[in-house]
């Protein structure tokens, strides 16, 4: 039997020419039945600074074709859509993370050999190697992550840094809606050969916080100065370890930020970090 498919790629880099397949689409132009396989892992573009925006568009793409798979009547974009109407839409018109290619063909059994043969030979199973971030690509992320909601990116700030005891706070970015003071973070790499630096890194990050905690201090801004308290909110963005000593490091650091009340965040999340955040400034 013949079968029409579509292939899916994401971009890492918006105005780049590479891109990664990520699922299959396959139809039965018979039947009107449908179906698709993914990539389960978000590894394979992990490497990516827009890996959150990718997995959040990719994630509303499989929303929209469920949806419209399961409906009767399909999506209503003006013209009532089917699948292949759908997809031939998308083919024909540029998006800028997850793009469609053109409607193929091919002969199998039934679809879901078609399906898993497609996958196999398309996608593949083995997710690429991809180089880990490094802790500047996190703290990049971050600010870019959160420039890209309106009202957090208004409010966030760069460049600042926390006075304690004649001791300063190296920070990435803090959070100020007019003089409230939301958040104030730095990025941590667990996944490191050196694990003593990165021991020695988050031992001092965490004593200078219970500092600020137990004494307070004073947050400096490229333009002004705040004073904070044991009411500031900290957070911690991290690379999670992969080896057993990494984890034994970063459960050490987690069990202190639990103590002092900090937010460990995995770096794979921070863009619904960021949504939580927008939607509290909104």
């Amino acid at each position: 039997m013949r079968f029409d498919y579509w292939t899916v790629r994401v971009i890492p880099r918006p105005m780049g020419i590479t891109s990664i397949g990520v699922g299959v689409i396959v139809f039965d132009p018979r039947s009107g039945q449908s179906s698709t396989k993914f990539h389960p892992s978000s590894r394979l573009y992990s490497d990516s600074e827009y890996s959150e925006a990718i997995t959040h568009a990719l994630g509303q793409f499989k929303t929209e074709l469920h949806n419209l798979s399961a409906s009767s009547h399909g999506l209503d974009l003006g013209q009532g859509y089917s699948l292949p109407g759908y997809l031939s839409f998308l083919n024909g018109h540029w998006m800028n993370l997850v793009r469609v290619d053109q409607v193929q063909s091919m002969d199998a059994a039934d679809i879901n050999v078609a399906t898993d043969l497609l996958y196999s030979v398309l996608i593949g199973d083995s997710p690429a190697q991809t180089s880990r971030p490094s802790v500047t690509q996190i703290r990049s992320k971050i600010r870019r992550v959160y420039g890209e909601f309106e009202h957090l990116g208004q409010s966030t700030v760069d460049d600042v840094s926390i006075e304690v005891s004649d001791r300063e706070i190296d920070l990435n970015v803090a959070v100020i809606d007019d003089a409230d003071v939301l958040e104030v973070n730095q990025a941590f790499n667990f996944q490191t050969a050196d694990t003593k630096a990165i021991q020695s890194l988050t031992d001092s990050w965490t004593l200078k916080v219970d500092k600020v905690q137990s004494h307070g201090g004073v947050l400096i801004t490229p333009r002004s100065k705040f004073e904070v308290d044991e009411a500031l909110h900290f957070v911690a963005v991290v690379q999670m370890p992969e080896t057993a000593s990494q984890n034994k490091i970063f459960q050490q650091f987690a069990g202190y930020c639990h103590d002092l009340k900090i937010d460990v965040i995995d770096q794979t999340t921070i863009w619904q970090h960021a949504e939580r955040l927008e939607q509290r400034i909104a």
